[in-house]
């Protein structure tokens, strides 16, 4: 599928930039991508729009399984890595399974999925502001570790 396909190039191209860069501004641009991606399937009306958006989920999918893999641990340590994935990866499967909740309610009012995928970009978009001022906690990790590959979190 196009998003696989996109999704394994985007984790490279996510690498290399976890490389050149704090993984705060990567998250930002993973959502900014995912942002982009929304509005593209909003505005989707033929198959090469629906293949577009494909790429930009692959995009959004291969980024985010490589920024957060190097998130949790540099920005919490290894001693918790279980509990703080095991917490974070509830937390997705919980939203994936009760998001269709308000997709449907609003469809079933509006007869469209429009204001579901506004909602989600307003949401998208202040997450990628935020996301810009997320430093890495003060006493989290010592500054040998947090100094790999000149990257400043």
């Amino acid at each position: 599928s196009v998003a696989a396909i996109t999704a394994f190039v985007s984790t490279l191209v996510g690498g290399l930039l976890l490389d050149k860069m704090p993984v705060r501004f990567v998250i930002a641009i993973m959502l900014s991508v995912l942002l982009i991606g929304l509005v593209i399937l909003m505005l989707t009306t033929s198959l090469w729009m629906a293949v577009l958006y494909g790429v930009f989920q692959g995009l959004t999918t291969g980024l985010h399984m490589v920024a957060f893999v190097y998130l949790w641990p540099s920005y919490y340590g290894t001693m918790h890595l279980g509990s703080i994935r095991g917490l974070a990866m509830s937390s997705f499967v919980i939203g994936s399974a009760l998001g269709p909740i308000p997709f449907a309610y609003l469809f079933e009012h509006t007869g469209s999925y429009a204001m579901a995928l506004l909602l989600m970009m307003v949401i998208t978009g202040i997450g990628v502001v935020l996301s810009l001022f997320c430093k890495r906690p003060k006493g989290s990790l010592s500054d040998s570790a947090a100094s790999g590959a000149g990257n400043k979190y």
